[in-house]
């Protein structure tokens, strides 16, 4: 009875030595909450486990079929509550799964080394077995610095795992490296022949040269991710600059011919109103009082940048007939960069106006809202629509992730709505 006890409760410490690792993995983008959940629940899973053993062991004996059967499917359920509660891509858990079954495929064969080479001889099963789950402890404990070192730094970024075929390869190569080795365990043998224990050997090879492989894969990922996103901004740039100028020829031209007709508007004007026509004096002032505003970049905030582009895609839908409903307050000290938000600001705009040109006239509007409020930035836009166009905004989706921003976009009636808030910070 004691020995089942020990051998049961041994098995249960295994299992959490090796949800442990994978925990350290998830740790960074954890909350506490999260954190605490996931513990409860492991260690509420034990509890129910450690009964399952016993009665296992119990009824069956202690054996090797039974001890290799409860390491090779016990660790079921203990994956089942990390990926219930931590979430997130699927791929990343099996990842993670792969790489510490491969650590703890390691620490077995030593422990299993330790044990034939020096407390076989004479051992029933129940020894050898609660010797070596002993040892595996032992070791787990004694490398645990190590242990946590490699973990919390083994879990790519998470937009590593977006290409789904990346993410298939990258996942399950962990998992059948060390799928060929449970295989030819999978028997009632408890002491296996020194010449299969020596075939084990290069698996710490394995692990350490795929784990730098991952460190190097997700360096040279974020370079090229990081390159990526220079290049979209330095062709967001160009395209604002192109507009920029483009906008700045045309008012130059439109103060060109103002100022020729100047004189001959202040004598429209004079003799408008020497005959009395007030009215039409008062209409030729607004429509010159357009004209002139239509040369001017509108000072919406203090930054060039994003004045530029809401004045040039407002002006656009304008011309096209589009009524516009503005309300925009930007502060002189925002955090958030002021080039992610104008590239976004374009992208979201220039949707919104071509959406909006493909309505009947009469019925093009576009409503834009952004505001700052207690550090809290809030984008709303909502334009008319009848139709349901496809989006698809690479600049919003680099948004989003490095901001961590929320998104809701809906279409309700004839009005695409997209409103987006995130805390403003660097």
């Amino acid at each position: 009875m004691g020995q089942i006890i020990l051998i049961s409760l041994l098995a249960v410490l295994l299992q959490l030595s090796d949800a442990s690792l994978r925990w350290c993995s998830f740790y960074a983008e954890m909350t506490r909450k999260e954190s605490t959940s996931l513990w409860i629940n492991l260690f509420g899973w034990s509890a129910a486990s450690f009964v399952i053993y016993f009665l296992i062991f119990q009824q069956y004996g202690i054996g090797a079929v039974e001890y290799k059967g409860i390491l090779m499917i016990g660790w079921i359920p203990y994956l089942a509550i990390s990926v219930y509660i931590i979430g997130g891509e699927i791929f990343r858990h099996v990842f993670i799964f792969g790489m510490s079954a491969l650590w703890s495929f390691l620490q077995h064969n030593w422990s299993s080394w330790i044990v034939v080479a020096f407390f076989v001889e004479g051992k029933t099963d129940a020894e050898i077995i609660i010797t070596h789950a002993a040892f595996y402890l032992i070791l787990f404990v004694a490398l645990l610095p190590l242990e946590k070192y490699l973990f919390t730094r083994l879990l790519p970024p998470k937009e590593f795992f977006l290409a789904r075929r990346q993410s298939i390869y990258l996942s399950f190569l962990p998992p059948i490296i060390i799928l060929a080795h449970i295989i030819r365990l999978a028997d009632n043998v408890l002491v296996h022949s020194w010449e299969e224990r020596f075939s084990r050997i290069y698996l710490p090879f394995v692990f350490l040269f795929f784990y730098k492989y991952i460190l190097t894969s997700t360096k040279l990922f974020y370079r090229q991710k990081i390159l990526e996103r220079l290049n979209r901004r330095l062709k967001g740039k160009l395209l604002t600059l192109k507009e920029y100028n483009k906008f700045m020829q045309e008012s130059r031209k439109k103060i060109s011919v103002m100022r020729h007709d100047l004189r001959h508007s202040y004598r429209l004007i004079y003799t408008l109103l020497e005959e009395g026509n007030v009215d039409k004096a008062r209409e030729y002032i607004v429509t010159q009082k357009l004209l002139l505003e239509s040369t001017t970049v509108r000072p919406f905030c203090h930054s060039t940048i994003i004045n530029t582009v809401l004045s040039i895609c407002l002006t656009r839908a304008e011309k096209y007939g589009t009524e516009i409903f503005q309300k925009i307050d930007i502060p002189d000290n925002f955090k958030t960069n002021e080039n992610d938000l104008a590239l976004l600001l374009t992208s979201l705009l220039e949707f919104s106006v071509h959406t909006s040109k493909l309505q009947p006239p009469g019925s093009r509007k576009i409503s834009i809202v952004i505001l700052l409020e207690n550090e809290q930035f809030i984008l709303e836009i909502i334009t008319r629509c009848n139709e349901n166009p496809p989006f698809d905004s690479d600049a919003l989706k680099i948004f989003v992730k490095k901001y961590d921003a929320y998104v809701d976009f809906s279409q309700l009636d004839d009005q695409i709505k997209l409103l987006i808030y995130w805390k403003d910070e660097i």
